[in-house]
């Protein structure tokens, strides 16, 4: 999330950003959108996208999806689906 606050602070000159934080059937979704410039995800060269590359590759490490709509005169939307993992918890050997 703090990656793609950075990005907005950054590159999208927005006057504002909505984030939204959910649960849904066992699933965390993040929504990150702001209402100013957008980009074109097809002509981001390799260095450009390391931090997107980053962010992806993460979301994918954590079994989720990451999606990105946007378009060079418009706004981004920033969408984040992860599965919530419960955590196992440990038995006391006493």
């Amino acid at each position: 999330m703090q990656e793609f606050i950075n990005n907005i602070l950054k590159h999208s000159k927005a006057n504002n950003a909505c984030i939204n934080l959910k649960e849904i059937e066992g699933t965390l979704v993040l929504e990150i959108s702001d209402d100013r410039i957008g980009f074109n995800k097809n002509t981001i060269t390799a260095k450009e996208g390391v931090g997107i590359n980053q962010m992806d590759a993460r979301i994918v490490m954590m079994q989720g999806k990451f999606t990105i709509v946007t378009s060079k005169s418009n706004r981004t939307v920033i969408k984040v689906l992860l599965p919530i993992q419960e955590k196992k918890r440990l038995t006391s050997f006493s």
